[in-house]
Order: structure tokens, then sequence, then C-alpha cells
């Protein structure tokens, strides 16, 4: 086995485009870059300057700064506005050594200066200092870059804690949980506002014999049947929960027991009209669906709850594909009471109460 390190590949040189109006600073220039090892671009004015650059990206710019037409700083300020140019480092070849000057040059974007006539030792020190600043600032885009992946990553999975906490994972329907916290909310406006509310609890028919039969993944893809009939038939202001295994709740703000009884309906129809996603065409799917709405006998949202589980178990007992509609308490001491009479009643106890 190998146990030595690996050797440091070398960092590649810096592309140079050089940018002179004068034939004999460029071939002076030229030659010294290329004999250093650095691969080399030339360009005789402004224009050509950026059209070699748009084309080639070079990574350092030695600009003259006296030019016909467009002058080193105006090149500086332009190459600087392409957005697309990555990180660019700068040398100006200049006679000019006024503070004036200089300040007229960095603001145009210049990063260095080299005096003319220029030495070649100090004009390579200076690429050498422009590779190290640009290896910085590649390393620092680099990571950057990283950052705001694991920051779009952070923000994915937020939004997917978000999702899960709120929506059942397999149905995409609103959870027990956020089913609970919509359910007192109704709760609280209805008791405050004297305004009807009304709840479907629902369980599909034999779902164990049809997992056995079929295998959970048979029993899933149900699941996500019913969930997607029930979230796509509900009003904008009702919601549709998952609760349980095969038990679904639907919650009906401002409305009486009467619309929520039709409602149900509705929706046993729409599911047992659902093909099972089986070879076998003849088997459906069916819900037994209690319906119950809050009365002023009921103490809070758990006892609107308890009422409409009750009645989907007589759903059941009365032979399941069915929905069953609870009556109030006041009702029930004479079955042909009517809804309004058991309300009416209900009232009168408490307001003697």
């Amino acid at each position: 086995m190998d146990l030595l390190p690996a050797p440091i590949a070398r960092a590649k040189k810096a592309q140079i485009l050089v940018v002179d109006d004068d034939p004999i600073n460029v071939a002076l220039l030229e030659r010294h870059l290329s004999t250093a090892g650095y691969p080399v671009l030339t360009a005789g004015n402004g224009v050509e300057a950026l059209k070699i650059f748009a084309a080639q990206s070079p990574r350092i710019l030695i600009l003259d700064w006296i030019m016909p037409g467009l002058d080193g700083p105006a090149v500086c300020r332009m190459v600087r506005s392409i957005k697309i140019s990555g990180i660019v480092h700068v040398i100006m070849l200049t006679v000019h050594s006024t503070k004036q000057r200089l300040v007229e040059a960095f603001d145009a974007g210049v990063d260095d200066f080299l005096s003319k006539p220029f030495d070649g030792d100090e004009l390579l020190a200076r690429i050498r200092a422009g590779e190290r600043t640009l290896a910085l600032q590649d390393e620092l885009a680099k990571r950057v870059r990283h950052a705001r992946r694991l920051n779009a990553r952070l923000e994915r999975a937020n939004a997917k804690l978000d999702q899960l906490a709120h929506t059942d994972e397999l149905t995409g329907l609103l959870n027990r949980r956020q089913a609970v916290i919509k359910l007192k909310e109704h709760w609280e406006m209805s008791e405050r506002y004297d305004l009807p509310l009304s709840v479907l609890m629902m369980d599909l028919d034999d779902f164990k014999k049809l997992n056995d039969q079929y295998g959970h993944g048979v029993g899933d893809a149900v699941l996500r049947d019913v969930g997607g009939i029930l979230g796509r038939a509900v009003r904008s202001t009702d919601s549709a929960c998952r609760v349980g295994g095969e038990e679904f709740l639907i919650l009906l703000p401002n409305q009486p027991a009467a619309d929520a009884a039709r409602a149900a309906e509705r929706y046993r129809r729409l599911v047992s009209a659902q093909p099972v996603p089986l070879a076998d065409p003849k088997l459906t799917v069916t819900l037994s669906i209690g319906v119950a709405e809050r009365h002023c006998g009921m103490a809070n949202y758990e006892a609107l709850l308890s009422t409409a589980d009750g009645a989907l178990y007589a759903a059941k007992g009365l032979g399941k594909d069915r929905s069953y509609v609870a009556r109030n308490d006041a009702a029930f001491a004479d079955p042909s009471s009517s809804p309004q009479a058991g309300k009416a009643a209900c009232e009168a106890s408490t307001n003697a109460a």
C-alpha cells in the first residue's frame, strides 16, 4: 500500500489579456508573460478587448490607460458591469501618478497599477499577487455558493417539516393535530356568534379485510384515493382531515345538520363510485358516516366529536355504506321532534338553569 501523500497539483496559471494600442508594448508584455508560462491574449483597442473578454473570459487584464476610443478606465468599467464575467483582476499600465488619476482608476474598478516603462520582475510579482487575490476570491465565492445550497436545502427541509406537521403524509389532508386546532377555532366562533357547526366522522367499511386480502400497498393506495376525493370535493371553507388509520373527518362551519347530511351523502356516493386500484373491477370501497351538529347542551368540541363518533357506529350497525345523523339531547326525549324543536327545548332548559 502506498502511504506517501499524493502530490499537490500546481495551480493552473491565469489567462491574461493584454490591451494596448502600441504593438511594441504588446509584444514586450506578451514575451515576458509567455516566458513565465502564462497563456496570453492580446488586443489593440478597447472594443476588441471587450469582444475577446466576452468570448474567452480571461482572469487577469493588463490595460493601457491611454487608447483611442475606449480608454483603460472605460474598458474596466464595462468589464465590471458584465454580470456573467466572474472574478477578474485588472492591472492598469499608466504614466499617470497624480492622486486624482489614481482615484479615477480605482473608482473605475482597477485593482493594481504598473508604471511605464514597466520592470519585468515587478510585472510578474504583481501578476502573482493578482493570482493570490483571485484564489481567495474564488474560495470565498465557492463557500458562498455552498452556503446558498445549504440554505436552500434547509429551506426545503423546513418546508417539508412544516408540511408534515400540518398534513397527513399519505393523503395530503390535514392531520389529526391540525384537525383539532381548526375544530377548536370553529367551535369558538360558533359559540360566540351562535353559528351552526357540523362535523362528519367517516370510516372506510371493511378496510382491515381489504388490507389482509390485498396487502398494505393496496390499502395505502385506497386511502390516497379516498383522501383525494374528499380533498377535491370539500368547499373552500370546509376542511378534510385524516384522523386515524382509515378514519376521516370533515369540518363544516356555518352548516346545520341538514346541510351536513346532504354533504355526507354526496361524499359517500363519490367514494363508492371510485374504482379500487385493483385488477378486480367489481371491488369497491364504501364509507360509513356519522353526522353531528353542535348544540347548546355540548360542553366542548370533544363532545361534538364524541357525538359524531356515536353516529358513525350507528351507521355501521345499520349495515354500513350509509350516513347517520345524530340528534341532540333534547330531541332524544321525543324521537318525533324536529331538529328546530330540539334546539328550542335545549335553549329553554339552558335559560331556565
